[in-house]
């Protein structure tokens, strides 16, 4: 949990010197869930270890605007934090 409380931090001292940047383009959230769940799930191949997204059809398939690579980033950040939570299991859901 401390190493997250840090990227926030380090987050709000880059964004405050403005050298933070976002660059929006149209995506699905599907298509970022399942790549990150791809890329990821070679990290923790134990089976007790899960991280999981639970999002209704609607969601998976909800075309939005936003920076596909900031959200990428939360994610696959969240997926290497998960072997420090107490029951190594994470859920994201709506």
């Amino acid at each position: 949990m401390s190493v997250l409380v840090n990227d926030l931090l380090d987050l709000s001292m880059i964004i405050g010197s403005g050298r933070f940047h976002i660059y929006p383009r149209w995506f699905f959230l599907g298509d970022i869930i399942s790549t990150v769940e791809e890329d990821c799930s070679h990290m923790f191949p134990d089976p007790e270890v899960r991280f999981r997204v639970e999002l209704p059809e609607e969601l998976e398939k909800l075309k939005m605007r936003s920076d596909p690579v900031r959200i990428r980033q939360v994610l696959v950040t969240l997926w290497i934090m998960l072997p420090s939570t107490r029951s190594g299991d994470m859920l994201i859901s709506s």
